[in-house]
C-alpha cells in the first residue's frame, strides 16, 4: 500500500479473519499531514499478519489528536526510517500505540514533540506519549532520535508490562534521547531479558534510566547527562527491586544543576554489579538502600555530599577481587575523590548509615574518608 500524500485525513482498516487474510501489509514513502482524528492509522484484528511502515512522514498539530499509529495483534511489526512530529502542546497524545504484537522492531526513526516516546504496558500518565507498547512479545528499539520538545513531562521510552504474559526480551540500543522528564522507564513485571546499551540521554528532568522489578537487567555504556535548571533532584540510573542488575561502563553527569539527586541509586537489589562507571556532580555518586552489589573500578568525583552512601540493610562488596583472564576488577579499586563539602557532616567519601560491628562495638553509622582504616579497596585522592 503506497501513498504520496494524505492531508487532513486518516485511514482505518480492520483485517478480518479467514483464508483470504493478507500475510504482509506494507506502507512506505508516504506523507501524512494534519489529521483531525485520534489516529492516522488504526489497524487491528491482524493475527498472523506482518506489517512494515518505512520511510513515511507523519505531522500533525490538531489539539484533539491522541495518536499517530495504532497497531494491534500483528505477528511482526517493523517501523523503519519514519519521521513522526507533533506540533501542539497537549497533555495526552500517543505517537505509536502497539498492542498485542508478537515482535516489534523500531529502527532509525525520528520522533519529536511528544513527551513520552516509547511505551509498552499499563503505565498511563497525564503526559504526551510518543510510542505506547502493550503486550508485545519481543521488542527492539535502536538508532532512533527521540526529542521531547518543550514540555518535558513524560518518558522517551516507557515499557510497563502486565503480569502473566510471556515476553522474550527487550533491547534498547544506540538511541539519542533529549528533553524528557525520564529518558528510559522499564517496569519488568514479566521478568524478560533486558538490555539498555549505548544510548545518549541528555537534558532529562527527573531520571535518566529507571528500571523496576525483574531478576536481571543490563545497563551498559550509556551517556546520561543533565544540564538544565529543569533537572533538579535528577537521578542518573535508578534501579528498584531487581535481583541482579549489571550497571557497567556508564558515564553519568550533572552540570548546572543546583540540587541533583544520586548518580546511581539501587533500592532492594540483593546482588548485582556496579562497575567501571564515571559519576560526577550529583548529590551522592552511588546510593544504596537495602542493596548489596559488588562495586568495582568506578570513578566517583565532585559529587556534592558523599561518594558512596550506604543505608541500613545494605552490604556491598568493596573488597578487591577480579574476574576473567584479563583480571578486570569485579569489586574494589574504586577512585573516589573531591566529594562533599569541607564540613563535619559533608566531608565523607563513603558514608554508611547502618548497624555494623567494628572492634566488637555496635554503631549506627560510619563516615569513611582517607584517614579511616576499613576493609575496602578504594583510592582516595
Amino acid at each position: 500500500m503506497r501513498h504520496t500524500e494524505i492531508n487532513s485525513g486518516y485511514m482505518v482498516q480492520a483485517i478480518t479473519n479467514g483464508i483470504q487474510k493478507p500475510r504482509l501489509l506494507s506502507i512506505s514513502n508516504s506523507i501524512f499531514n494534519n489529521s483531525p482524528q485520534r489516529h492516522f492509522f488504526h489497524i487491528q484484528n491482524t493475527e498472523g499478519v506482518n506489517i512494515t511502515l518505512s520511510d513515511n512522514s507523519f505531522t500533525t498539530g490538531y489539539p484533539n489528536y491522541t495518536g499517530c499509529l495504532y497497531l494491534f495483534g500483528f505477528n511482526e511489526v517493523e517501523i523503519i526510517r519514519n519521521t513522526i512530529n507533533y506540533t501542539t502542546d497537549r497533555m495526552f497524545s500517543i505517537g505509536i500505540n502497539s498492542t498485542n504484537n508478537k515482535s516489534l522492531n523500531i529502527n532509525h526513526c525520528n520522533v519529536s514533540g511528544f513527551n513520552t516516546c516509547i511505551q509498552r504496558g499499563y503505565i498511563f500518565q497525564d503526559d504526551l506519549e510518543d510510542v505506547e507498547l502493550i503486550y508485545n512479545e519481543d521488542i527492539r528499539i535502536y538508532n532512533c532520535s527521540l526529542n521531547g520538545g518543550q514540555n518535558n513531562n513524560g518518558a522517551a521510552i516507557s515499557i510497563g508490562l502486565a503480569n502473566n504474559y510471556q515476553v522474550s526480551g527487550v533491547k534498547i540500543d544506540l538511541n539519542t534521547i533529549s528533553d524528557y522528564k525520564t529518558g528510559i522507564q522499564i517496569n519488568n513485571a514479566d521478568n524478560f531479558s533486558l538490555g539498555i546499551t549505548n544510548n545518549s540521554i541528555t537534558d532529562y528532568g527527573l531520571v535518566g534510566i529507571l528500571v523496576s522489578n525483574g531478576s536481571e537487567a543490563l545497563i551498559k555504556e550509556n551517556l546520561i547527562s543533565a544540564d538544565a535548571s529543569t533537572s533538579e533532584h535528577c537521578v542518573g540510573i535508578s534501579v528498584n527491586q531487581v535481583s541482579n542488575p549489571i550497571i557497567l561502563g556508564n558515564t553519568i553527569e550533572a552540570y548546572n544543576v543546583s540540587s541533583p539527586g544520586s548518580g546511581i541509586s539501587l533500592v532492594s537489589c540483593n546482588n548485582g554489579e556496579v562497575r567501571l562507571n564515571t559519576i560526577q556532580n550529583h548529590l551522592y555518586g552511588i546510593e544504596l538502600g537495602s542493596s548489596s552489589p559488588k562495586i568495582g573500578a568506578n570513578t566517583i568525583i565532585n559529587n556534592k555530599a558523599y561518594g558512596i552512601y550506604i543505608s541500613d540493610n545494605s552490604n556491598p562488596d568493596l573488597t578487591g577481587s577480579f574476574v576473567g583472564a584479563d583480571q578486570f576488577p569485579l569489586s574494589g579499586y574504586n577512585t573516589i575523590r573531591e566529594n562533599g563539602l569541607c564540613t563535619e557532616t559533608r566531608n565523607s567519601e563513603l558514608y554508611l548509615l547502618t548497624h555494623l560491628t567494628q572492634n566488637g562495638e555496635m554503631t549506627s553509622f560510619y563516615r569513611l574518608n582517607k584517614h579511616l582504616n576499613w576493609n575496602v579497596n578504594v583510592t582516595f585522592v
